[in-house]
């Protein structure tokens, strides 16, 4: 949970978050999704899904896919095409 709220922390630009928030009431949305997933991977070696997030939006439920004995990361070998253009690119918005 302390790892979790850490990474929602940074993706979100937030200084607090608690077990219940949502990570879409705090502005999350699909592209984040996708950099929290990487970023959770990264620090715990486990691959969540973009249905795990949208189906546990919580700290507190994210964490209990964890805790799960049976629960392990998709063994499929496939990036979706999102996951390895997020990878590749950082996208610059500029005013006209």
């Amino acid at each position: 949970e302390v790892a979790l709220a850490g990474i929602w922390k940074k993706l979100l630009a937030v200084e607090s978050v608690y077990l219940d928030d949502n990570f879409f009431d705090l502005g999350g949305h699909s592209l984040l999704t996708i950099k929290l997933i990487q970023e959770i991977e990264k620090a715990t070696g486990e691959r969540l899904t973009i249905a795990d997030v949208f189906e546990n939006p919580t700290i507190g439920e994210l964490a209990t896919l964890f805790e799960a004995t049976d629960w392990k990361a998709p063994a499929d070998i496939h990036r979706s095409a999102l996951q390895v253009i997020m990878d590749k690119f950082t996208l610059w918005f500029t005013r006209p």
